[in-house]
Formats: C-alpha cells, structure tokens, sequence
C-alpha cells in the first residue's frame, strides 16, 4: 500500500511547483476576515523574532494529489516532461517541479500567498521563482498574478490593461490585492508605520526552513487510489 507523504514546506519550497485546481472546488472567495487573518503574522513575527523555539507559523495543510493522465490530458496542462524534478543545488526530496498537482483543500491559501509573492517582488525589488496555479473552470484568473501592477511609491496598483478578463474570481484577487495595501497603509490598523516594515514582513514570509523566522505549511500528498473528487468529499464531511 502506497505511503501518503506528510511534511513541512516553508514557501520557497513551493516555487516551481504546477498547481491544478479541480472544477469541484469553490472559486477564490476570500474577504477581509481571512486575508487579515493572515497578515496578522505580523504578531506573530513581531512578538517571536530571536526564539527558537517559535522559529516557524505553520499554516494549514495543502492536500494534494499528483494529476491523473486523464486530468493533464483533458484540461490541456502543460507537458513537464522536459523539466527537472528539482532545482540545482536543493534537497531532492519532497513534491517535484515535473508534476501536475492537483489541489484537495487549500486553493484559497495558495492563490492569496501567490498574490503576496508579487507584493514581495515589488517591495524587496527582487525576481523569485513562484508557483503556478491553473484553474479548470476559470482558466483566465492564472494570468492575473503577472498583471498585477503595484506602485510602492504611491502605495497603489492597478491590472495591466492587457488582462481583460472579468469574473467574479477575479473581482476577489482585485479586493484582495486592494486589502493587503490597506492592511500596511493603513495607521488605524494594527499600529502605525507599518508600511516602512512591509519588505522586512515579506521577507520573513518567504524565508527558507533554514532562516530564524518563516512560514511553512503543511503538504500532504495522498497517494490513495481513490477519486480526488471522493476524498475531498471525505474531508469536508469530517
């Protein structure tokens, strides 16, 4: 019987990674409760920097399932055949770069940390290797990440005008892209001057397993036989 793979990630592990997001699952909803639910690592950071026995906030799990050929062939994912399963230099271990995963449980959390991973490359003037996300049902919104145009100057954005497409999912990344620079502009929120701080939040959220301080997630991988769809169904009736 095959052996699910259950690990911690920290963020710069997921880079690379192909994301499939099943026409079961609900699109991206999240609203200011969540999206500041997470920022809120803030404390987190703040109150832990320097302990090492808090070194690290674990985020829920993401339940994944390596894509059937079946799914790659009928929603036209791109062939990875040509890609190396890992990166020069990283630990060969642990989900690879060469496969299409397709995600159970976590698709809002993995769409809101790809939107921040844009905040990161605008504030800390840094390119990093990021994930990608293609969604069956909505394949438009894997577009949008690359489109978002962020002004740190002004402290304000916009999406390249050459995305046009319009949806609802896509009307939730806009307000959630909005949040975020509310949640570091704002001086009524949490404390003030926090945007001078958002390069250093940044940094800490994408900081490797390695570093004093990060972020990691949960990955399980089920190597069931079962349906994705059946055990999602699982899960959510638990």
């Amino acid at each position: 019987m095959a052996v699910n793979d259950l690990q911690l990630l920290a963020i710069p592990e997921l880079a690379n990674k192909h994301f499939f997001i099943p026409d079961y699952q609900r699109g991206y909803r999240w609203e200011k409760l969540q999206v500041f639910q997470l920022l809120d690592l803030w404390h987190y950071f703040k109150a832990n920097e320097g302990n090492p026995k808090r070194s690290f906030y674990c985020l829920q799990p993401i339940v994944v399932k390596e894509c059937d050929e079946e799914t790659i062939r009928k929603n036209k994912l791109k062939d990875l055949s040509d890609v190396a399963p890992y990166l020069p230099g990283s630990k060969e271990e642990g989900p690879k770069n060469n496969i299409w995963y397709e995600v159970i449980d976590g698709q809002q959390r993995l769409t809101t940390i790809r939107i921040l991973l844009e905040f990161y490359q605008e504030w800390n003037g840094e390119d990093i290797n990021d994930y990608k996300i293609k969604y069956e049902t909505r394949p438009e919104l894997s577009e949008i990440f690359n489109k978002i145009l962020l002004d740190r100057r002004k402290k304000s954005y916009c999406i390249d005008e050459s995305f046009s497409y319009t949806n609802v999912d896509v009307e939730y990344v806009k307000n959630c892209v909005s949040l975020i620079l509310e949640w570091f502009t704002n001086d009524a929120i949490i404390e003030s001057q926090k945007s001078g701080k958002m390069a250093s939040f940044l940094s800490k959220l994408y900081n490797s397993a390695e570093k004093n301080m990060s972020v990691q997630v949960i990955w399980y991988e089920t190597k069931e036989d079962n349906d994705a769809r059946d055990i999602f169904e699982r899960l959510n009736n638990l």
